[in-house]
């Protein structure tokens, strides 16, 4: 019982990581086109600056959905499509 436990745990950490990415990329959305329309060069610099952030969360989960054992046994390359 205690590895599905685990199992959901991490899963709602995961849905959780899901949600603040998707908040932080439509923020970022809603602050791109408002520095189209109102030609905000500084402000679209800081979208593309922030940009990474929503990278690094990405990576983040990435790395939370591949299981340790796949990455340390070569079955990577199953997830990753390299050969």
């Amino acid at each position: 019982m205690e590895i599905r436990t685990t199992f959901h745990r991490k899963l709602r950490e995961i849905q959780d990581d899901i949600l603040a990415m998707g908040s932080m990329v439509e923020k970022a959305i809603l602050r791109s086109i408002d520095a189209l329309k109102n030609r905000n060069i500084d402000l679209a610099k800081q979208v593309i600056t922030e940009d990474a952030k929503v990278n690094e969360k990405r990576f983040e989960i990435e790395e939370k959905c591949i299981p340790a054992e796949c990455k340390s046994s070569g079955k990577m390359r199953q997830f990753s499509g390299k050969s």
